[in-house]
């Protein structure tokens, strides 16, 4: 965990269980039930029992993306809506 969310967490009294599973709910969608860790190796990418515990940079960068893709999706979706009214 980085330092500043650390001290963040320490600060605002907050329990890291919400962050972790948020985590593992962001990174495991696109990768399990999208199907995309098909695409990556097994020197890329571990899965253990909670989901993804290992995997290289590639991997994230695909994950980050497969998120920016979808928010720019809807985004457009919802423009082109207030642009009919």
């Amino acid at each position: 965990m980085p330092p500043l969310l650390a001290q963040l967490m320490t600060l605002l009294k907050l329990d890291i269980t919400p962050i972790i599973l948020a985590t593992l709910l962001w990174a495991n969608t696109p990768l399990q039930y999208f199907g995309m860790a098909s695409i990556f190796t097994q020197q890329q990418i571990t899965f253990e029992e909670w989901g993804v515990s290992q995997a290289s940079p590639v991997v994230w960068v695909s994950v980050v993306l497969f998120w920016l893709f979808l928010a720019a999706l809807i985004s457009a979706i919802s423009l082109l809506r207030i642009s009919r009214r």
